[in-house]
């Protein structure tokens, strides 16, 4: 059970996207007698209080990098920045779905406060992340 914010912040999906979780997530029936993997103490603690199941069918593994994230020179860095980004100054990156849980508004919010508070700071905000399918207006539908 990777996510926990149908639990946590319900008002985030729509009442569909809330019945159409997956049976991995409503535990009941035969998931109450399996184990439930997690990645953090905050999903554990989440998932302990809404469902009737015995902490110790609850744990926790925490999500692994890829490999592929390895470490790399500054200057290395550095030059993949300017070149894909086309700023050398230094910068604030969120990586993220964008949707309102994320707490874009807030982070954006604060940044401004930062630098009008701070105006000799060059720092820039970069912003990613993938549409937020969760709250569409009406269901995808495939040609």
């Amino acid at each position: 059970m990777h996510d926990v914010s149908f639990i946590e912040h319900p008002e985030y999906f729509t009442p569909l996207r809330r019945r159409a979780a997956p049976p991995d997530r409503r535990p009941d029936g035969e998931a109450r007698r399996a184990r439930i993997l997690t990645v953090s103490e905050f999903s554990r603690n989440a998932i302990l209080r809404a469902y009737d199941i015995s902490p110790d069918k609850v744990s926790v593994i925490p999500n692994a990098a890829n490999p592929v994230f390895r470490v790399i020179g500054r200057e290395r860095a550095q030059q993949s920045v300017r070149e894909r980004l086309h700023f050398e100054a230094p910068f604030i990156f969120s990586v993220g779905d964008l949707q309102p849980r994320k707490n874009q508004i807030g982070l954006i919010a604060a940044f401004s406060k930062l630098l009008t508070e701070h105006p000799q700071l060059k720092h820039h905000l970069v912003l990613t992340g993938k549409e937020d399918v969760v709250h569409a207006e009406s269901p995808r539908r495939s040609p």
